[in-house]
């Protein structure tokens, strides 16, 4: 797992059969290293991480075994077990949607996300359970591939990303930031 920096304390991921993934902060000492959550069983993995004032993010991505179903979920942390809170399920129509990364917007944290047709999800979070929403979401917009970004980017008050449709080919599209 890559280290995150929170306040002068790394964040950072375990992932392993044993003991499936974990969320650990340090602040470089044994005493100061400490777990912060544990996910429930099953096979998981742990998307980019980005910031909101005093808080990380990051998403969950988690496949059970006994049902064959799909998860991607979004999570904060302040550093603390108490304070590390799941945020929403981030599916649409049903299936799993993978962050791709984070952007500091002028009052927010923007996020896209697409799922296995390479749809295209923007969101917006304050770190909240109730502010986060999808603010723009095209089905028939595609990256083409997994690893592309519609690349969103604040200006202003405004968001402006690029994406790619089969009629139009890659366009430049703007909205006012929710």
């Amino acid at each position: 797992s890559e280290f995150f920096d929170l306040d002068g304390s790394a964040l950072f991921a375990i992932d392993n059969w044993e003991t499936g993934l974990q969320l650990w902060t340090s602040d470089g000492t044994p005493s100061g290293t400490l777990r912060l959550k544990s996910f429930a069983s099953g096979r998981y993995g742990m998307a980019d991480l980005g910031r909101i004032g005093h808080r990380a993010l990051f998403g969950v991505h988690t496949f059970d075994f006994s049902t064959g179903i799909y998860r991607s979920e979004l999570w904060a942390t302040d550093g603390t077990g108490e304070g590390t809170q799941f945020l929403t399920n981030l599916e649409r129509d049903g299936r799993p949607e993978y962050i791709q990364h984070f952007v500091e917007g002028a009052s927010a944290l923007l996020f896209e996300t697409t799922n296995a047709d390479f749809a295209v999800t923007l969101w917006t979070t304050d770190g909240t359970p109730g502010g986060t929403r999808v603010v723009w979401s095209d089905a028939t917009l595609s990256y083409g591939w997994w690893w592309e970004s519609i690349q969103p980017t604040p200006f202003g008050q405004e968001i402006v990303f690029v994406g790619e449709t089969p009629a139009h080919g890659k366009e430049l599209r703007v909205m006012e930031e929710a």
